[in-house]
């Protein structure tokens, strides 16, 4: 016998135990609903509108902004403040000068090279993230008339803001939530078909 061969090349297939690789089919398609959910559930940007924003002189504040954050940035901002017994105008909100997931502190659009005797306005909360939810304004928010050119230095005059930030708007229109693309349902039934064909009974040939 010829040494260093460790299969007898004359062997009978059939000689070799049945492979039974066959799976429940309800395993795969729990599987296969489980990624269209995982695809549908990718993080996307999430508009915030104001709720019940008041100034503490009799004024108000409106509008939404979209926040995403993965990448940390704002935008649609369309934020409008009115007046009201204070010397703080009203004005028409558009551009960060700078942000983050637990502020947003603006002026107006453009961005006055000179903010003296401009508007600027401060939201603090907690920080908000891609699940959306309702945040209460923290008590530093404030709409302020600025003294200088970069509004360093005591205020001219400053109103405290109160109220909230939500995707749950109090008012219909409700927002859209993201659903899958087709591309995703492609993806997902692809994958369930394929898991179905590989979780098939596998069944050696046998000789005839």
């Amino acid at each position: 016998m010829e040494q260093g061969s460790s299969l007898n090349e004359d062997a009978d297939i059939s000689d070799f135990p049945e492979v039974n690789l066959s799976v429940p089919l309800h395993v795969f398609i729990i599987a296969a609903l489980s990624m269209v959910c995982v695809l549908s559930a990718n993080a996307a940007p999430v508009v915030w509108t104001l709720d019940g924003v008041t100034r503490s002189d009799g004024g108000t504040v409106t509008g939404s902004f979209t926040y995403d954050a993965v990448t940390d940035t704002y935008s649609a901002i369309n934020i409008i403040s009115t007046p009201g017994s204070s010397s703080v105008p009203g004005e028409a909100y558009g551009t960060p000068i700078q942000a983050e997931s637990t502020f947003l502190y603006m002026a107006r659009t453009p961005v006055p090279a000179d903010l003296t005797n401009q508007n600027v306005i401060f939201f603090d909360y907690l920080a908000l993230t891609d699940a959306g939810g309702t945040l209460t304004l923290q008590v530093s928010s404030s709409e302020v008339l600025c003294p200088s050119l970069d509004c360093t230095g005591t205020p001219l005059d400053t109103v405290n803001l109160s109220g909230q930030v939500t995707t749950t708007p109090p008012t219909p229109p409700a927002i859209a939530t993201p659903v899958p693309t087709i591309s995703a349902y492609g993806l997902a039934f692809t994958a369930l078909g394929l898991l179905i064909l590989a979780g098939g009974r596998l069944r050696t040939r046998r000789k005839p």
